[in-house]
């Protein structure tokens, strides 16, 4: 058989150039002389509509993608899901960028028309760029951090290495083919070249617009390692002196866990750190979500939702690391009477006293706790055995941080954490809470809360008696302040032997714990944030109560100090590293390694309006008590109080904070951003408003600003009243929420300040006298900037006024003063 000739061309006319597979196919479904010819050439037709399918043209470009990510997941141990709990990678893995940015490269690949040939080839360029600097530059510049750790296995950072410098040539070839099919060698070399240097530009000059990101990067050296990628845990079943099973999880490095039958002489004893939490010390993680990596720890069943990170970090510095559901919690049993009773503190004395008797134990244990676990480990602390105890936004007074901040029924308490308590203590999941309180996530939030997150994890083993420990939970009591008539000294629970139980006894800030405490000398380590509920200010009294035996860091943070508050009042994610800040406390005082922390100032906070953060050995003595009073035309005058009166109706005057205000602590567990410029941009519904003339200095304010007020009401009553702190900065055009206090009017003050015991619980009256002290701020007012302070009733969006009287009364502006606490400026 003889060769087809070629069609000849006419002479002068230009050559139409060939139809692409995609374009003949889409003419298949109609025209059969088409299919045919496709057919003879090896395609295969296809129907209207399918336009988009692979086309044979591109399938060797895929199946070599296809066969990188094989690769990845044969040879590289660091994403084996199958070994769960053992093996652990981070961002900081080479392997991971080639294995997330090829899997998209893939996807946006198999779609030939989604896009121009041009488009295409642009993104290719900046998929190869990315590929290049993070998957092949920036790992080579680090290979000593990988090098120099024992517990990393160099075969996996040099597949990794290789892959991604695969995969750079793979997206460099796709970038030569995508210009190539379009409009000659200009594109072909100018279009690459332009779009590898744009793709470079954007990476090195993006920037985020000012104000829009935190600026609390750390003040201490960060250490340059990286995450132990071999770590494990074991989960057992401690048995109490009374007969109660208490969950614990222990995690230890690789070839340590308390099952190992390996020889026990050839290993090097550690210290430890232990951690209390009412909030399930792990989660069930719902198939097939248990084969993808959470928040840098590896695929598994099971999921440290709040210190999984603190334990990696821990664990990669050679310190132990054990976590327990306290009793009445999680998947351990027993029940809750009350917050922090003695029972619940005797089962950590026993647990610690376990701890120190493991085989992988050298005796000195340390203590952390976040929120209500910080109660557990100073209280833990103050009876002796402890090496170091750190603490992160702890609620020391239940009373005033939590149930009733100012003698005010707190709804965020009563409603909210006592809902996610309640919750998480009966078998609920995340998702379960996040509905019943309306969170204000997104549908990809709540999907994965419904679908990825369980209840508490079960203990290994005993996954059958999980139910039987939710059923022994069913009766405790979450919300201590229901049914109560707001006094701190109330009988909160009566034992057998007739000892009570109220909120002044079982506070951390006690004088017997504090006394107890300062006896041991325990190193104690304070992290708390301005903006979140009262934790600073009880930080404060700790930190003063303990001297030079406590080190405090006050940020810019919400609860939990994963995100910052902007001056806009809105939020971002926090740049400051705790764990690692945390790891550093428990380096020096367990393994006496303090190098790095000794650099540092016993006390640092953030100052806002610089933007900075603060370094000192010792709380400044040296304050200057800036007053202002207010006037009937609405300004704040540093000269003599004025003269008269001005109406204030505290039934309809209350400024509402929201649902992400200082007060919800619940929203920001499951990743909510503060939203503190609602409580700055409330329109005057009534309530006084006061601001002074612009700065004519600098003005450090630092600690609890106070109010002073007087109010004459027509009747006795009992009322809440709120006060704010705002700042107008001279370069911005709205106000910016600094700090706020709040007080029910029958307690009364004392030259001690508010013990809200029955003794200085007043009758109702006509005539209001309070000295209310402000949440304390460090904050740089500027030339120019103004001061405003509001006055009101209460905010009902976080607190419960029901109960309490509301009605019109005159605010005494002689008897009305603001007193700022100030550093004198050099």
């Amino acid at each position: 058989m003889g060769k087809k000739e070629k069609p000849s061309k006419k002479a002068g006319s230009p050559a139409k150039p060939a139809k692409t597979a995609h374009e003949l196919a889409a003419q298949a479904g109609a025209n059969p002389e088409v299919a045919a010819a496709l057919a003879s050439q090896g395609y295969t037709p296809l129907a209207p509509g399918r336009e988009y399918e692979l086309d044979r043209s591109q399938l060797q470009y895929h199946l070599f993608i296809a066969y990188i990510l094989l690769y990845c997941w044969l040879n590289l141990s660091a994403i084996k899901s199958e070994v769960k709990d053992k093996l652990m990678y981070t961002e900081t893995d080479p392997a991971i960028l080639n294995l997330s940015l090829v899997a998209i490269l893939c996807l946006f690949a198999t779609i030939k028309n989604y896009a121009s040939e041009s488009i295409f080839g642009i993104f290719n360029a900046c998929i190869f760029t990315v590929l290049v600097y993070f998957g092949c530059i920036r790992p080579i510049n680090t290979r000593d951090l990988y090098r120099d750790n024992p517990m990393y296995d160099p075969t996996a950072w040099v597949y990794g290495v290789m892959i991604n410098c695969l995969g750079s040539l793979i997206t460099f070839w796709g970038v030569y083919r995508s210009f190539n099919a379009d409009k000659g060698k200009f594109l072909k070399t100018g279009g690459i070249t332009a779009s590898v240097l744009i793709a470079l530009a954007a990476m090195l000059l993006y920037s985020p617009a000012e104000g829009t990101t935190c600026q609390d990067e750390p003040f201490f050296e960060v250490p340059k390692t990286i995450p132990n990628l071999q770590m494990q845990r074991v989960s057992k079943y401690l048995k109490m002196d009374d007969g109660i099973r208490i969950a614990v999880d222990v995690w230890l490095p690789w070839g340590w866990a308390p099952s190992a039958e390996e020889d026990k002489q050839n290993r090097t004893m550690m210290p430890a750190v232990l951690h209390m939490t009412r909030f399930n010390r792990n989660f069930e993680i719902n198939k097939p979500f248990d084969r993808f990596r959470l928040r840098q720890l590896p695929p598994s069943s099971r999921h440290d939702l709040w210190t999984g990170e603190l334990a990696r970090e821990l664990v990669d510095g050679g310190i132990g690391f054990v976590s327990f559901d306290v009793r009445g919690t999680g998947a351990s049993f027993g029940e809750r009477l009350t917050d922090l009773h003695p029972r619940e503190i005797k089962d950590y004395k026993l647990i610690l006293d376990w701890i120190k008797s493991r085989e992988w134990c050298n005796g000195k244990v340390g203590a952390f706790g976040s929120s209500y676990g910080g109660n557990g480990a100073l209280q833990l602390a103050a009876r002796g055995g402890l090496a170091a105890v750190a603490v992160l936004d702890a609620e020391l007074d239940i009373y005033a941080g939590l149930a009733f901040p100012g003698g005010v029924p707190s709804k965020a308490y009563s409603h909210e954490y006592a809902s996610l308590a309640s919750g998480l203590e009966t078998g609920r999941s995340l998702g379960e809470i996040a509905h019943d309180l309306k969170l204000d996530l997104g549908p990809l939030e709540y999907f994965l809360l419904n679908n990825a997150f369980g209840t508490s994890a079960p203990v290994d083993g005993w996954t059958h008696d999980l139910k039987e420990a939710f059923q022994d939970h069913v009766s405790n009591v979450v919300n201590l302040s229901k049914g109560k008539k707001g006094l701190k000294d109330e009988v909160l629970v009566r034992g057998n032997t007739g000892k009570t139980l109220t909120f002044a006894n079982i506070s951390t800030l006690s004088n017997p714990v504090i006394s107890a405490l300062k006896k041991t000398k325990t190193p104690v380590s304070i992290t708390a944030g301005f903006y979140d509920r009262v934790s600073a200010s009880q930080a404060l009294q700790l930190h003063q109560a303990l001297g030079e035996q406590a080190s405090i860091t006050l940020g810019p943070w919400i609860y939990g100090g994963n995100a910052c508050v902007l001056p806009n009042g809105k939020g971002s994610r926090s740049k400051f590293p705790i764990t690692k800040y945390l790891k550093l406390f428990f380096e020096c005082h367990l393994l006496q390694f303090c190098a790095n922390l000794k650099k540092n100032e016993l006390i640092n906070y953030y100052v806002g309006g610089d933007e900075r953060w603060q370094g000192t050995s010792a709380w400044p003595e040296n304050l200057v008590q800036l007053k202002y009073y207010p006037n009937t035309d609405g300004s704040l005058q540093l000269d003599f109080p004025s003269v008269g009166t001005q109406s204030l109706d505290t039934c309809r005057s209350g400024i509402a904070s929201g649902t992400q205000s200082r007060w919800n602590a619940v929203h920001y567990m499951y990743g909510l951003l503060p939203e503190f410029n609602k409580v700055a941009e409330t329109k005057n519904n009534g309530y006084l408003e006061y601001i002074t003339p612009r700065m004519e200095e600098d003005v450090l304010i630092l600690g609890s600003p106070s109010v002073a007020l007087e109010m004459k009401f027509k009747t006795a009553l009992d009322v809440a009243l709120f006060v704010y702190l705002d700042v107008l900065q001279h370069n911005r055009e709205s106000f910016r929420y600094l700090t706020q206090g709040q007080r029910r009017t029958r307690h009364k003050s004392t030259s001690k300040g508010c013990s809200y015991m029955q003794k200085d619980f007043s009758e109702k009256s006509e005539i209001v006298k309070v000295e209310l002290p402000l949440e304390p701020i460090a904050y740089a007012l500027h030339k120019g900037d103004k001061i405003r302070l509001r006055i009101s009733g209460p905010d009902l969006d976080n607190f419960d006024a029901s109960g309490l009287d509301c009605g019109a009364g005159n605010l005494i502006l002689e008897n009305t003063r603001l007193a700022l606490p100030t550093l004198p400026q050099e």
